[in-house]
């Protein structure tokens, strides 16, 4: 059994007609982060818009403080797999693989697979894929699952939790014809399957929880809102996690930090 604040989750969504804006929140929301001291930090995707070098460059600039494999993990979003050379020639790993796979690196593939604390494991999946025009569906392989259930029947957590970019809810119109997570029905099944206890998605770029159930298994999914993102409507937020398995029951307390502009500053709260 053990107490953990073991996730930060991030969404580091930007607005392309704002991005000074959103790198300044991107900072400060990386240096609030630091200052809560939590024993992981999780991204979960859209480091970029255009899925650009200089993009990449500059997350990784912002992400500085935070830079470990041991205490960072990320997966890529849609617009991280924006272009069709960009995703042929794996340039969001070449920047970023090493937080999902270790330097030297232990594998190539996805899920990356990491035990962020004892019993805990950490199953990094990759539900982008590169599409035409404005489609950004998601899916996740079925190779991917089989590794993911290699890796839980090895290992043998007492917690589990499978990260990947796509929600697993249904949205509006819009998303539902052109990007949402195919498969999600069979997706919740297989992960249920797993063992998985919760899931930390991205996408939606607000903040939400909910849990999925089947017979005597069930999970809690938590959907990260953007951290950058600042349009009418939306206030960037974050949102910290603290797992306490001695509680079973209830193990996860999770704290939502939105932005306040009055204060310039990420608060406890949702807005």
């Amino acid at each position: 059994m053990f107490t953990k604040r073991f996730l930060a989750l991030v969404n580091l969504k930007t607005n392309r007609k704002d991005a000074a804006r959103g790198e300044r929140l991107a900072r400060l929301a990386v240096r609030q982060i630091m200052d809560l001291q939590p024993d992981h930090v999780l991204l979960t995707g859209d480091f970029s818009n255009m899925a650009l070098a200089s993009e990449f460059e500059l997350a990784r600039d912002v992400l500085a403080p935070l830079w470990d494999h041991k205490r960072l993990s990320v997966v890529p979003g849609n617009h991280d797999y924006y272009t069709r050379d960009s995703t042929r020639i794996r340039l969001f790993e070449r920047y970023f693989g090493h937080l999902i796979w270790g330097v030297p690196p232990n594998s190539s593939t996805y899920p990356g697979i990491k035990t962020i604390a004892p019993g805990v494991v950490l199953l990094l999946f990759r539900s982008t894929h590169y599409l035409p025009g404005i489609l950004s569906f998601g899916w996740i392989s079925r190779d991917q699952i089989d590794r993911a259930r290699a890796a839980v029947n090895a290992l043998n957590p007492e917690f589990a939790i499978a990260a990947f970019h796509h929600n697993l809810h249904k949205r509006g119109l819009m998303v539902e014809l052109t990007g949402r997570m195919l498969y999600r029905e069979q997706l919740k099944q297989q992960l249920l399957d797993l063992g998985v206890n919760l899931v930390l998605t991205g996408h939606d770029h607000h903040h939400l929880e909910y849990v999925v159930s089947h017979g005597n298994r069930s999970m809690q999914v938590i959907g990260s809102g953007s951290t950058t993102l600042a349009t009418k409507g939306h206030i960037p937020n974050f949102t910290v996690l603290d797992l306490d398995t001695k509680h079973p029951k209830k193990p996860l307390q999770i704290k939502v930090f939105s932005y306040d502009p009055a204060k310039d500053e990420f608060h406890e709260g949702n807005g």
